[in-house]
């Protein structure tokens, strides 16, 4: 028991002293995740627990003033335009359905069969459809 209780008298200094050397992104990151680990502890889900020291010792380790990696779509959205944020990746991800169907009917039109054909123009014209909605939705 004695353990337990050092570590959580320890474990504000360390957090202090890392997130003032860390940029502020890598500081939001490290922050986001120790919120994530403390949930994971609280409910005991260790699987998750152990996932997310690997995670924080990815960003302790690697993240520095440059970093460049993947974020979350909500991590950084910035706080005055949520759904604007929001809207641009449902765009970008409607773009990406809408060539992705491109390329399938492309694919069907080399091999010749009509049915496919027919059904690739039909799926390729529902994602354009989709991809209108989204952009129209924030006028």
């Amino acid at each position: 028991m004695k353990l337990h209780h050092s570590i959580f008298l320890v474990l504000p200094l360390l957090v202090y002293s890392s997130l003032s050397l860390a940029s502020p992104d890598c500081a939001i990151k490290e922050q986001k995740l120790r919120e994530q680990l403390d949930y994971a502890t609280r409910y005991g889900n260790v699987h998750r627990v152990e996932g997310l020291n690997r995670a924080l010792a990815n960003v302790q380790t690697y993240c520095h003033g440059s970093y460049q990696g993947r974020y979350n779509r909500y991590d950084y959205a910035p706080a005055a335009q949520p759904f604007e944020f929001d809207r641009q990746y449902q765009i970008a991800k409607k773009q990406r359905k809408v060539e992705k169907r491109k390329q399938e009917l492309y694919e069907a039109q080399l091999k010749g069969k009509p049915s496919k054909i027919a059904k690739r123009q039909r799926k390729l014209a529902e994602a354009e459809f989709e991809l209108k909605q989204v952009q129209a939705w924030g006028g």
